[in-house]
């Protein structure tokens, strides 16, 4: 009863009626207690709460029986406790500066322990700051949706994202039209890998606020992880249109160009991110293949030195400047940045792969054959290995094995006419002739130019 009545008391402060005597006269004795506590310095509301109903109850629990029924302060004490609340929140100085400086403090307390939960994450002890941000909400249970989206953003960042959901879901409830909590649940929801329920949640998102750049962005990059370049680059232009100050939003456009290998519109994107300030790795990785792809060997390959300055243990740096060395008959340059990817990556077969064409162009076929068989045992269903190695063992004079090699690449690529006229060539050599001409009528008949 008790504690009902003093919870009572600091709810029910609205509509005010006014009871029976025996109300107004506890409220005055309780008013004239809560100021004497006051003035004595005692700031422990429910205390003295307590304390002056506990006095004024007991010595009208008799009035209160005969006004309310029997067992009046157990069966109505919700009741009496409004009553006198009422008239404590009109008549009572003393009651209603209780009630603000006990909220006050309240929203005191939480703030402080905000601000402990934000210096615990700067240092990193985001267990920490978990706990603060409890605290906090505990204490402003009424209205913590920012506090309960800042622990979200907190258990995101230790990627535990269903729990990081869970505040972020209960954000949105209490404050359902802010497009901050939907968005924080889409990108969750990304990095679970369960890409249609975040689109769900970006539109909701969009539908709350339209021009909200970051949805678009993260539209784009759940396309991106679907390998649907072409919504990507939609989605990714709509986030650089809504913001355009962004370098990293005109990255992405550049970024889905390339991977449509239209590569002009690519460069024109990426240059344009690098020259709003934006530096990575990445950057210079997909402008110097996007030369490439132009066949443009020599600008390729300063972004690809800028790419291995971010890195130096990056073999992908190496390799994209071998390939680059080698188109550009610069065999012993493209050996050597080759060779330093393969030690770095021995298992990668488009390095052993290039390695053994740089070494049948210097006309080494022991080291060619090598480099080649390595690329067929890293990866064993590309055609193109089984012929490269074939043309190595014609060099050799070895005819039996190319031809074995040949027929393994017409297995795996049946209609790559040009192996049936490169397996004649070395039936011939083997003066195996109608076997030979077996391979030519079929190179006839697949039209070859």
């Amino acid at each position: 009863m008790k504690f009902t009545i003093i919870s009572t008391l600091l709810l029910g402060l609205t509509h005010l009626t006014f009871g029976q005597d025996v109300i107004h006269t506890i409220s005055d004795e309780v008013c004239v207690c809560l100021t004497k506590e006051v003035n004595k310095g005692n700031t422990d509301m429910t205390a003295i709460l307590t304390k002056c109903m506990e006095n004024g109850l007991g010595d009208h629990s008799k009035k209160l029986e005969k006004k309310y029924g029997k067992n009046s302060l157990e069966e109505k004490g919700n009741i009496i406790g409004m009553d006198i609340a009422k008239v404590l929140a009109k008549e009572c100085g003393a009651f209603i500066d209780m009630v603000i400086a006990n909220e006050q403090n309240k929203d005191k307390n939480a703030s402080e322990l905000v601000r402990q939960a934000e210096s615990a994450k700067e240092q990193g002890n985001y267990d920490e700051a978990i706990v603060y941000y409890g605290q906090a909400i505990a204490l402003d249970p009424d209205d913590p949706e920012e506090i309960l989206n800042d622990r979200g953003i907190t258990y995101y960042t230790l990627g535990q994202y269903y729990r990081a959901i869970s505040d972020f879901y209960r954000a949105m409830e209490i404050e359902p039209e802010n497009q901050v909590y939907y968005y924080n649940i889409a990108y969750a929801l990304y990095n679970l890998e369960d890409y249609s329920e975040s689109i769900k949640y970006l539109d909701l998102t969009l539908d709350r606020k339209s021009n909200y750049c970051k949805a678009y962005n993260l539209k784009g990059l759940i396309y991106d992880s679907q390998g649907n370049n072409d919504s990507s680059l939609v989605y990714f232009q709509k986030a650089y249109a809504c913001d355009n100050s962004d370098k990293v939003k005109a990255y992405n456009i550049g970024y889905s160009y390339y991977q449509l290998y239209q590569y002009d519109s690519a460069l024109m994107w990426l240059k344009k991110s690098e020259s709003m300030g934006y530096e990575d790795e990445d950057l210079y990785n997909y402008i110097g293949n996007s030369y490439y792809g132009k066949e443009d060997y020599e600008t390729a390959l300063p972004y690809h030195q800028k790419h291995l300055a971010y890195d130096s243990g990056n073999f992908i740096a190496y390799y994209n400047m071998g390939t680059c060395y080698y188109w550009m008959g610069q065999y012993d340059l493209a050996i050597e940045h080759l060779e330093k990817a393969y030690k770095k990556q021995p298992n990668d077969s488009d390095i052993t792969n290039y390695l053994a064409l740089c070494y049948k162009k210097k006309n080494h076929p022991s080291e060619a054959l090598a480099f080649a068989s390595l690329s067929i045992e890293n990866e064993s269903a590309r055609a193109d290995y089984y012929d490269l190695r074939a043309e190595i063992l014609v060099s050799q004079g070895d005819y039996d094995k190319a031809i074995l090699d040949y027929a393994t690449s017409i297995r795996l690529y049946p209609s790559d006419c040009s192996v049936y006229q490169l397996m004649g060539e070395t039936y011939t050599k083997l003066k195996e002739l109608d076997k030979a001409k077996a391979a030519f009528n079929t190179y006839s008949e697949l039209e070859c130019e």
